[in-house]
């Protein structure tokens, strides 16, 4: 099995059992009113049982991170990335899902003024990446062609309007260190902020992260990126400052804050996958919940659009193995209207799904047939008349 480093296009391998660990964990059933609440432990367990022993059948699965990547164009059309079948999404202005890319990994996506969209392809497993792009007309070309040995590692990006790329640098045991960095368009690499993982707020290599995901920029220029439990502004000059100084979620299986995107007017939208909850950060510092997501889904990435926002969402873990191995709803875009109205705009369904509901009901039929050839044979057995041998006769 592969797993991602998180902060690179680095790879390391794990085996099925710390896989499981991960994946599925030991997790405590939450409290449901009445009498629901031993049933849902009870069914939760049996679940993650049952998932524990399929990860074991399934050695080649990876542990892929989820994408955050969801952005809207102009004409209102709504484009997401699809990490576990590795395909870029768009729902059209009538509803209708087409698919844009395929075999294109990419965790986040950029559209520029143009209406051209850009993705990254870092290698599952070597030290490659690659930045993508597709026109309006539809037409798919690399921008930057799979190149050996990037040091930047493309997992985050963003792109500013002169084309320069900003990504995390690619990280692997033998480079610990965690550094935001700048593609200019002539190919020249520069160091933007960051030293070895931490929390510090400072200028150049004196400020210190813990991880970033998600990346939007601000009105006023400045980069605001996801790191770790915290949002941090980053200038084009390397100042890195922390608007709210408190963390705004807990951490859960290694999760925190994901997908950023800016309304425009100096406010930040966040998606919170560890608490479930789409969050407003604005101008004035002040934070207030959008939107809870019900259980098991959790949001991952956000964009807003003329009021209204619009969110990625995929299964909690460790719900989230479903995604990896192809089985039921793993992921789905919803629309929170300005009022709060909530709408699902689409679900992806994986698939194996019907393979996985065929293989009990298989089963199911088979014990069931076995049992009444079983009962029909002893019935049989019963009508039958007994034999009777001549009598004994003494002499």
């Amino acid at each position: 099995m592969v797993r991602l480093d998180r902060q690179g296009a680095g790879a390391r391998l794990i085996s099925p059992f710390a896989y499981v660990r991960r994946r599925v964990g030991a997790r405590n059933g939450r409290r449901t009113a009445g009498n629901g609440t031993r049933a849902t432990r009870s069914w939760q367990q049996v679940f993650c049982s049952a998932l524990a022993a399929l990860v074991l059948l399934v050695p080649a699965t990876a542990d892929a991170h989820e994408g955050w990547g969801i952005l809207v164009d102009a004409r209102g059309r709504i484009y997401f990335t699809d990490i576990p079948t590795n395909t870029i999404w768009r729902i059209s202005e009538s509803g209708r899902l087409e698919k844009i890319v395929e075999g294109k990994h990419s965790h986040a996506l950029h559209m520029d003024a143009g209406g051209n969209l850009y993705g990254t392809n870092p290698h599952m497993t070597l030290a490659i990446g690659s930045i993508w792009k597709v026109t309006p007309q539809g037409t798919v070309s690399d921008v930057l062609v799979p190149t050996p040995d990037l040091p930047i590692g493309l997992q985050s990006f963003a792109m500013d309007s002169r084309g320069a790329v900003y990504s995390v640098n690619a990280r692997s045991s033998t480079t610990p260190l965690l550094v935001l960095m700048r593609r200019n368009p002539d190919g020249s690499v520069q160091r933007v902020a960051g030293s070895e993982p931490g929390h510090a707020d400072g200028t150049g290599a004196a400020a210190k992260f813990l991880g970033i995901d998600g990346m939007a920029w601000g009105n006023d220029g400045a980069l605001f990126v996801a790191d770790g439990a915290y949002v941090r502004k980053v200038t084009t000059g390397g100042v890195v400052t922390t608007p709210i100084a408190s963390p705004l979620t807990g951490s859960s299986f290694g999760e925190d804050l994901m997908g950023i995107a800016a309304d425009g007017f100096g406010s930040i939208v966040i998606a919170d996958y560890s608490g479930r909850r789409v969050v407003w950060l604005f101008a004035d510092s002040s934070v207030v919940e959008a939107r809870g997501t019900p259980f098991p889904w959790a949001p991952t990435g956000v964009a807003v659009k003329d009021g209204a926002v619009y969110v990625l969402e995929h299964l909690r873990l460790p719900f989230a193995i479903l995604g990896d191995l192809g089985i039921g709803p793993y992921l789905r875009v919803e629309r929170i209207a300005a009022d709060g109205t909530m709408t699902t705009l689409e679900t992806l369904w994986g698939r194996r799904t019907m393979l996985a509901l065929m293989i009990p009901l298989s089963v199911v039929l088979l014990t069931f047939a076995l049992f009444q050839v079983s009962r029909r044979v002893r019935a049989r057995r019963k009508r039958q008349p007994a034999i009777v041998g001549p009598p004994f006769v003494r002499k």
